[in-house]
């Protein structure tokens, strides 16, 4: 997990703030949270919490438990500042209900390859291409970009 300070944070925004890969939505809650190899969060006021969710199922599957989960998230912690992680969901998924509510909840489409760069789980980026091929390949790819994400 980085120790970056909040002014590190903002100035690594202003480097990659414009890339395609991130769902911001900067007019609903004055800030972006984004991720595209390197993670941070710049949000006027108080961000007590930073969650990262892996979504890699379809959006078709994101159900009522889900929208559940984070609303008890957000219930408790109304400052916490969510970034899913997804190659699966739209960039704007949660624009009409999370964000127009106010909360700081994005997606972001990781770059696997700058995610896992220059972290531990970079040695298992090397066995990658085997664990497509298993039945837990979902759970190893949502726990390997969680861990990398923490990481950074």
């Amino acid at each position: 997990m980085s120790n970056a300070t909040d002014k590190e944070i903002g100035n690594t925004v202003e480097q990659i703030s414009d890339s395609d890969q991130v769902g911001g939505f900067k007019d609903e809650f004055s800030g972006v949270i984004y991720a595209d190899g390197k993670i941070g969060v710049t949000i006027p006021g108080k961000c007590n919490m930073r969650v990262f969710m892996v979504w890699n199922s379809p959006p078709w599957m994101y159900s009522v438990r889900q929208q559940r989960g984070l609303e008890s998230l957000l219930s408790h912690h109304r400052d916490a500042c969510v970034l899913v992680l997804s190659e699966t969901i739209e960039l704007d998924f949660f624009k009409d209900n999370f964000v127009k509510d106010g909360y700081k909840v994005a997606v972001a489409m990781p770059n696997l390859d700058e995610l896992l760069k220059d972290t531990p789980t970079h040695i298992f980026a090397s066995a990658w291409f085997e664990w497509r091929k298993t039945k837990y390949y979902a759970t190893h790819y949502s726990e390997l970009v969680r861990l990398a994400a923490l990481y950074k």
